[in-house]
């Protein structure tokens, strides 16, 4: 009796350590999604520009909490990434445990955000700087740029002078503040990788949980970096209504009303959208680019593709569309198919860990065969549209399992 009393402690405390780092990879997976959208839309709108501050801020923080965790469950040993953990090794971060214990303390004028968010923002930079990927100077001018529109409190003045905002949007649409939140989220990828590494490897019935979670979040970054990194490709009838406007000149005459294929390609910089109609004409292609501004799509690039070609389908939306044409799809280039083959492997991690356990094997068969799907697809170039949503349809099966309570060790359930 007394030793499966310790076999349960032992059980509950591994449990308790595996879900706690579970909790921290959700944060930063949900972290990278909004320095994505920020770096790639948000940055080039004009109602917020000093969104970083809190960013930057909250990056900080998680890479605290993990460090923390690594120290506490002994895992500075397990990093496979050797980049990282000489990264951690570097930081110094016995300042932040003041501010850690502060941050629960409002600020009087504030209501919401905690006193000292700039130390966490200072900090940041020190991260990025440590990783040696920017020239100090222009970490030094981004860092203060914000800083100074920061009160006693280390939260934002509540009414900023509009020459001190408008100095802050162009200076973070620079392709300086570009490669700051590109470095920053390659530091928060590392993050990831190490805690689904540890994850996979354990054996226990109770990590179940926490890898069925770490797998959400693989899923999730790979329909990220299709929506964001891949072109979109699909059947178009060019018109001044749609999300993707027309070309100025003659050129609007020409291809208005006319039958092709329309290409959207998200510019890494210059917050526009690169649109190519392709037609037929006397029997010859032809093509016509015009950029686009993602300002017109009021941050929603994701939902002005699903507006042109169905979500469901992959066909033209409107009354004009044809069932016939063959439907959109997404165009895999090399180093797009590089990240999902890389994003891939980690998923299949988790599956072989998840595999262990019998219950599993109907979830296993069926994520196995939608990344066998995805790698099919990245060979040809190509993706199926639809694939976001059987991606999507999965990720919601996986985030029920998660939310059920964990199976009884004697009396399994199906994952």
């Amino acid at each position: 009796m007394q030793d499966q009393e310790v076999d349960r402690t032992t059980s509950g405390v591994k449990q308790a350590q595996a879900m706690h780092l579970a909790r921290i990879l959700v944060q930063t997976d949900a972290l990278l999604g909004a320095l994505k959208q920020y770096g790639k839309l948000g940055r080039y709108a004009s109602d917020f520009p000093e969104k970083p501050y809190f960013l930057f801020s909250q990056c900080a923080r998680l890479l605290y909490d993990f460090e923390i965790a690594r120290q506490d469950y002994g895992l500075t040993t397990k990093l496979e990434n050797d980049h990282l953990a000489h990264l951690l090794d570097r930081l110094s971060f016995s300042r932040l445990r003041y501010f850690d214990d502060a941050r629960q303390v409002v600020a009087p004028t504030s209501g919401q955000q905690f006193k000292n968010e700039s130390e966490w923002y200072k900090f940041w930079f020190e991260v990025i700087e440590t990783t040696g990927h920017l020239a100090g100077t222009d970490l030094a001018e981004l860092q203060r740029s914000l800083l100074e529109c920061v009160g006693a409190h280390g939260v934002l003045v509540s009414k900023l002078d509009k020459s001190a905002r408008k100095a802050v949007a162009k200076l973070f649409r620079t392709t300086a503040a570009g490669r700051l939140l590109v470095h920053s989220e390659w530091v928060l990828e590392d993050i990831s990788c190490a805690i689904t590494s540890w994850l996979a490897k354990l054996g226990a019935r109770e990590s179940v949980l926490a890898q069925v979670q770490s797998l959400v979040c693989a899923l999730k970054q790979i329909r990220r970096h299709i929506l964001w990194h891949t072109t979109a490709t699909g059947p178009y009838i060019p018109s001044p209504r749609r999300c993707w406007g027309m070309p100025g000149g003659l050129a609007k005459y020409r291809l208005r009303g006319k039958q092709g294929r329309l290409t959207t390609a998200l510019q890494d910089e210059g917050g526009s959208i690169r649109c190519t109609f392709e037609w037929s004409s006397d029997n010859q292609s032809q093509t016509f680019s015009w950029p686009r501004d993602v300002k017109v799509l009021q941050g929603n690039y994701e939902q002005a593709l699903f507006e042109t070609w169905s979500y469901d389908a992959g066909t033209l939306v409107g009354p004009l569309a044809d069932a016939q044409v063959s439907p959109a799809r997404w165009n895999i280039g090399t180093v797009e198919a590089g990240y999902l083959e890389f994003v891939s492997q980690r998923a299949k991690m988790l599956i072989e860990a998840l595999a262990r356990h019998a219950p599993c094997e109907p979830l296993v068969n069926a994520i196995e065969r939608l990344l066998k799907e995805g790698e099919d697809g990245r060979s040809l170039g190509n993706i199926r549209w639809t694939y976001v949503k059987e991606v999507d349809a999965m990720v919601q099966k996986l985030e029920s399992t998660w939310r059920k309570p964990l199976p009884n060790r004697t009396e399994p359930t199906p994952c």
